[in-house]
């Protein structure tokens, strides 16, 4: 008796091929991520104090339509915020950018409605911010510190 040999259908290696192929263009192709590299910095409120809860965002000047993203990072108890692009704490890609800032009012309970803006808006449009940063291609970048109005 001759030995027995399995032979999938003709058309199922044409699909097996198919798949390897689309696997092997998947993980050589990249997630169109941009590079990013650390950026820091830290946000005062008029009386000196942190901006706890402030949310900054990073606006770019150029916008990359293929790359809706924009770097953000909220402010914690000590006033420093560290921004995020994809992932936590990621940083931002290179370029220039306008700072904005919203500090929402906190819920009193969970019930409570979102706060408004502490700053009445004043920093939330990036065509009303006089902040500006240019991040470079270089790690561990200080933003200078914003004082709020």
């Amino acid at each position: 008796m001759p030995p027995f040999r399995f032979r999938p259908p003709a058309g199922r290696w044409r699909g097996l091929l198919v798949l390897a192929a689309g696997l092997f263009c998947v993980a050589g192709c990249g997630d169109g991520r941009k590079p990013v590299y650390t950026v820091r910095g830290k946000v005062f409120a008029a009386d000196k104090k942190p901006a706890t809860g402030a949310t900054v965002t990073f606006n770019p000047t150029n916008p990359d339509p293929k790359d809706p993203h924009k770097p953000v990072g909220k402010v914690d108890e000590q006033g420093n915020y560290t921004l995020t692009t994809y992932t936590e704490g990621d940083g931002a890609p290179a370029g220039e950018y306008v700072i904005t800032v919203i500090w929402q009012t906190p819920k009193k309970s969970p019930f409570e409605g979102e706060g408004g803006d502490k700053l009445g808006g004043k920093l939330a449009r990036p065509e009303q911010s006089p902040h500006k940063f240019t991040v470079e291609k270089k790690p561990d970048q200080e933003v200078p510190a914003i004082t709020l109005p």
